[in-house]
């Protein structure tokens, strides 16, 4: 995680609180967020949750960080104030492309998730994710391509930590978080997200 991005993640959250809608000039931050939600039609996301407020988060299944924001997320999700849709990509460690496989391909690939989080950490050979990888002749070349898909949606933005949190907010514009805030700021942040219209299919 990039402490610079952090810092400009709070001090936009900070400046969207202060002015709304009547803020005049984008942060940089902001702008790259804008890029985002224009190209995340080109990943595959996860959709879990039923609420009218949208989170894209992209998420490692080895990921400390991620799984800390995964269970920041648990109450808002189960309320029924959220739907995150989670964009899997699998590049930290040796077995994470097999961990996010697993998931991708699951059955239930949202019930895989949560095998993922609830058991991290406890797989003494293999810390990080709970999931069995899948072995490498079992990966299917569309989940192959998926996973190049979802991490292109960073790299061609010249993003390189996750997780990575975006959302439209309400003043219309985009917003961007890196790694997991502590929860009462991560509840504040929650807060600029835009609702969606009554009626709009989801995931």
């Amino acid at each position: 995680m990039r402490p610079a991005v952090r810092l400009a993640a709070a001090a936009a959250a900070t400046l969207l609180l202060a002015t709304g809608a009547a803020l005049g000039s984008m942060h940089p931050t902001r702008l790259l967020a804008e890029r985002l939600l224009a190209d995340v039609d080109d990943a595959t996301w996860i959709a879990e949750g039923t609420g009218r407020k949208v989170l894209y988060v992209i998420i490692d299944p080895n990921c400390p960080y991620c799984h800390k924001l995964w269970e920041r997320l648990r109450g808002p999700v189960a309320r029924g104030e959220l739907q995150v849709r989670w964009i899997i990509v699998g590049y930290l460690t040796a077995t994470s492309p097999g961990k996010a496989a697993a998931i991708l391909q699951a059955e239930d690939p949202v019930e895989a998730l949560r095998v993922n989080e609830e058991d991290f950490g406890f797989r003494d050979e293999d810390p990080g994710g709970g999931i069995e990888p899948l072995p490498e002749g079992e990966i299917r070349e569309q989940t192959r391509l998926v996973l190049a898909a979802n991490l292109s949606l960073m790299q061609q933005h010249n993003l390189f930590g996750v997780p990575l949190a975006f959302f439209r907010a309400a003043d219309g514009r985009g917003f961007m978080f890196e790694g997991a805030p502590p929860p009462d700021v991560l509840e504040e942040i929650l807060t600029l997200i835009a609702e969606e219209p009554e009626g709009k299919p989801q995931g």
